[in-house]
């Protein structure tokens, strides 16, 4: 299976992973508090214990059981919707489609915060 190109910035992949706690509280069904753990959400890993953690700091969850390892919004996504598993670009479009293509936003507010010409250019518009 051919995987599409995608492209994102750095800007909107810290915007997006930034919607880590609100994504696995309405879409993964997990209740999230600071102190406890949880279900990992790894379908390989076979958690009959809580043993993924919620880092507010770093907008991750890392898995103290059998995984040992930290994960994203992106990873994520990926656990909880079959059709993105192991597909970046599918992850990034359900992320967007969540949480709003954050550099659309971000490049159309650069293009209307932009002045319109500098004042010499201006000052030749004048009579």
């Amino acid at each position: 299976m051919a995987s599409k190109n995608i492209i994102i910035d750095e800007m909107e992949k810290a915007e997006l992973k930034s919607h880590l706690l609100d994504f696995l509280q309405q879409h993964a069904g997990i209740e999230v508090s600071n102190r406890e753990n949880f279900r990992c959400l790894n379908p390989a890993h076979e958690d009959s214990s809580a043993s993924m953690h919620y880092y507010d700091s770093s907008d991750l969850v890392y898995c103290f059981g059998s995984c040992r390892k930290s994960y994203d919004i992106f990873d994520c996504i990926g656990f909880t919707y079959p059709k993105a598993r192991g597909s970046y670009a599918a992850q990034v479009k359900i992320a967007r489609e969540l949480y709003g293509n954050a550099a659309a936003c971000l490049s159309l507010s650069a293009k209307e915060a932009k002045p319109k010409g500098s004042a010499a250019d201006k000052a030749k518009e004048l009579p």
